[in-house]
């Protein structure tokens, strides 16, 4: 053999499908408003701590948005009701990052009152 000797590079296909596929994932189903810096990150574990940054280093303010997202959340006539449900439950979610607890009752009452019309009768079914 002449020159040096060559390295081997082993190259796990699977776990590279896996990295790419997270990595979709979580822009995926991020905000809007994170795509700039997420895209920005390299690996999906990058953008996962990326995103726990900017929840963790939001204050008073963060939770009195996502209140008042909630509050304001309505039944788009181009959304389904899973999507609808998911967004809400995402925004209570990111509520509980930022340790506010949010009781059933209120998401439930939110969740309602946003319902499109098709489903307003449906809705107050459910609250009786």
């Amino acid at each position: 053999m002449g020159g040096g000797a060559g390295i081997a590079v082993v190259v796990d296909e699977a776990a590279m499908d896996r990295e790419e596929m997270a990595r979709s994932l979580i822009l995926l189903n991020a905000k809007q408003d994170h795509h700039a810096s997420l895209h920005a990150c390299k690996t999906a574990r990058e953008r996962w701590e990326t995103l726990a940054a900017e929840f963790r280093s939001q204050g008073p303010a963060r939770e009195m948005n996502l209140r008042m997202e909630l509050d304001q959340t309505r039944m788009k006539s181009n959304v389904n009701i899973v999507q609808y449900f998911n967004r809400s439950k995402l925004i209570v979610w990111e509520l509980g990052v930022l340790g506010v607890k949010m009781a059933d009752r209120q998401h439930l009452t939110a969740l309602l009152h946003g319902l499109a019309t098709k489903f307003k009768l449906r809705g107050t079914i459910i609250a009786s």
